[in-house]
């Protein structure tokens, strides 16, 4: 549509007969994720009636309401001298604002699959791959919801440094095969700054400390063991053989980083490989 008549369109949908209408309009459209359904106008002036009747070509003298088919209304304005579907006009009424549910979801599903994309890039073993898969594709994986929020970190900023954390920690584990600047076993804190640059980077009460959790779960038990834990984030009891300790713990200054993960410092010399 040339500038000149898509300015005339924008000010004839913006006339006083109309400034009810659309916003209805809108909301039946986003609602429906589709060019259908009606809606009625009740009390209508007699400015909404003139410019009603002149764009549906129907008559409503005397009438104080009216019933909108909203496919009548788009094969009226395709009709009519603009040329532009109803889509087209909310577009132009609400530049940015409106979006179909449909469009919503298909950018949705492209935003999550860049950071599905984006967190693999940043690990090094087949068996955290395997698990980010899993917490692509369903919700019963451990770890889920904390990669969601991980997530949420990634649609704000195009990256998300909790994941980064955990996962710069992580791929020093990978398949139990441990090539470390420094002895074993290493308190939490000192771990965490060497792999993320912040003593607290792998605390339990952050995310990244969450997500290193679960991912150290992820490589040290089998698939089928965690791929249905109950709802993702359940709490899970790796166990000595784990590498967690009996209360799977993380975070705190007395937690110690062992071949296996982290574990209470009491406990760090039954486990060390």
């Amino acid at each position: 549509m040339e500038p000149k008549l898509r300015q005339e369109l924008l000010h004839y949908l913006k006339g006083p007969g109309f400034k009810r209408m659309w916003p209805m309009v809108k909301k039946k459209m986003e609602r429906l994720d589709r060019v259908g359904g009606r809606l009625t106008l009740s009390g209508l002036s007699p400015v909404e009636r003139q410019a009603i009747e002149g764009l549906l070509a129907v008559n409503l003298h005397g009438l104080d309401r009216c019933t909108v088919d909203l496919k009548q209304l788009d094969h009226a304005l395709v009709q009519s001298r603009f040329e532009a579907s109803l889509g087209e006009c909310m577009n132009l009424l609400y530049p940015g604002e409106f979006i179909s549910h449909k469009a919503e979801r298909e950018s949705e599903q492209v935003r999550w699959s860049a950071f599905r994309s984006w967190a693999k890039s940043l690990v090094n073993s087949q068996a955290l791959e395997t698990w980010i898969d899993a917490l692509s594709s369903q919700s019963t994986a451990v770890g889920y919801r904390t990669f969601r929020s991980c997530y949420d970190e990634f649609r704000e900023v195009g990256e998300s440094v909790s994941w980064r954390h955990a996962a710069s920690g992580l791929n020093l584990l990978r398949d139990d095969e441990i090539s470390l600047p420094f002895r074993l076993p290493i308190r939490l804190p000192v771990f965490a700054a060497i792999t993320t640059g912040d003593p607290h980077g792998l605390d339990r009460n952050t995310l990244a400390g969450r997500m290193f959790y679960w991912g150290l779960m992820a490589l040290r038990q089998p698939p089928e063991v965690w791929m249905d834990a109950d709802s993702g984030d359940a709490t899970v009891d790796l166990g000595a053989d784990g590498g967690l300790g009996a209360d799977g713990g993380l975070g705190d200054g007395e937690d110690m980083m062992t071949a296996r993960g982290p574990v209470k410092k009491c406990e760090a010399s039954s486990i060390v490989s």
